[in-house]
C-alpha cells in the first residue's frame, strides 16, 4: 500500500438489515478522519456486494455482521453463521481463503468461494490490512478464535475488533477513532 495516498474517509459495512444501523451510521459519519473529513458509511446487504466494493474502493475500516442471509445462493443456517467470518478471511488472505478450521464451514468456503470467484476479479490488496469489526449476536468462542487469527499478515498485525450485539456505541466509537 502506497503511504503517500491520503487516507480514505469511506468505511465498508456489510449488514442484512442495514435499517437497524440509522443511528449508529450517523454517528459514525459525525467522526473524522486523520484528514478532518467525515466518514461515510457505504452500506451493503450482501457478501457479494461487499466484495464488490472491496475490489473497487479503498476503505478506511470494514464493518461485517457475522450473520448475512442476504445472498444469491441459497444458504443454510450453518453457512449464515459464518459468513462474517467468511468475507473476514476472504478480505485478509490473499492467496489462501480455505484455512478456516471451523469443520462445518468448510464445504461452503469451497463452494461459496467458487461462486465469488467467478463472479469479482481478486484486487483487494488495498483493503487486506484495513481494520475490520466484526459486528455479531452470536458468541461462539470458535468462530471468534478464527476470525481473531486473522490480525496477523506476514510481519503485519492489522487491528480485527469483535463487537457484541446489541452494538455498544462507544466500543463502535473507539473502534473508529482508532483508525
Amino acid at each position: 500500500m502506497n503511504t503517500d495516498t491520503p487516507p480514505s474517509n469511506k468505511i465498508l459495512w456489510m449488514d442484512d438489515e442495514p435499517h437497524k444501523f440509522i443511528y449508529e451510521v450517523y454517528s459514525i459519519e459525525k467522526q473524522k478522519n486523520s484528514m478532518g473529513e467525515n466518514y461515510q458509511v457505504i452500506m451493503v446487504s450482501s457478501v457479494e456486494e461487499a466484495i464488490k466494493q472491496l475490489n473497487q474502493e479503498k476503505f478506511a475500516a470494514i464493518i461485517f455482521d457475522q450473520q448475512i442471509s442476504q445472498s444469491t445462493k441459497k444458504l443454510d443456517s450453518n453457512q449464515i453463521s459464518y459468513t462474517g467470518a467468511f468475507t473476514t478471511h476472504y478480505t485478509r488472505n490473499k492467496n489462501n481463503i480455505y484455512n478456516l478450521k471451523i469443520s462445518e464451514f468448510s464445504l461452503f468456503i469451497e463452494d461459496f468461494s467458487s461462486e465469488i470467484k467467478a463472479k469479482t476479479s481478486r484486487n483487494l490488496e488495498h483493503n487486506s490490512k484495513v481494520p475490520i469489526a466484526i459486528v455479531t449476536a452470536i458468541s461462539n468462542p470458535d468462530t471468534k478464535k478464527s476470525i481473531l487469527s486473522t490480525k496477523k499478515i506476514g510481519d503485519n498485525t492489522t487491528k480485527l475488533s469483535w463487537i457484541e450485539k446489541p452494538i455498544d456505541e462507544i466500543a463502535l466509537i473507539k473502534f473508529i477513532e482508532s483508525l
